[in-house]
């Protein structure tokens, strides 16, 4: 059995390895502990702040836990048997939660648009000058006009 000093130690490194990046189910096979028990030693280990943490810094990172969690999420759904339609539909709600929030966050951080219907105008619209400006009979002079207007300064959001 490890000393109190040899643990202390070890849940230190197991912080450290979280902080920096590195997934609980690889923990659990590194330090050759439970799942529960890793995430008990990094829940109670305290941040290791080597400074001032920008917020677009933490938000990154929450944006990595998502991203975990949602893997996580998909093996859960995906384990559950058919025979156990209350589960599965749970974590189907949870994948649906975590999307939401997933998709929250990068709005947020400008990775995607806040609006995702004038996403789908603005395809649309790229769909259809492009059909435009591609067409057999229009004229050389007339696509590059298009290609002009499209570049004035005016339509650059």
């Amino acid at each position: 059995m490890a000393t109190a000093a040899e643990q202390a130690r070890r849940n230190e490194e197991i912080c450290s390895a979280h902080a920096a990046g590195e997934t609980v189910a690889a923990l659990v096979t590194s330090f050759k502990l439970s799942k529960s028990r890793i995430n008990e030693i990094v829940s109670a280990g305290k941040p290791l702040l080597k400074g001032p943490i920008s917020g677009i810094q933490l938000a990154e990172e929450r944006l990595t836990a998502y991203r975990d969690l949602l893997a996580e999420v998909r093996g859960l759904a995906t384990a559950i048997s058919e025979i156990q339609p209350a589960a599965k539909v749970g974590a189907y709600r949870l994948i649906f939660d975590v999307l939401g929030h997933l998709t929250s966050l990068e709005q947020k951080l400008g990775y995607l648009p806040s609006d995702l219907a004038g996403l789908g105008h603005e395809r649309e619209f790229a769909e259809t000058i492009n059909g435009i400006i591609t067409a057999p009979k229009v004229p050389a002079e007339v696509r590059q006009a298009v290609l002009d207007a499209l570049e004035d300064a005016r339509w650059q959001v």
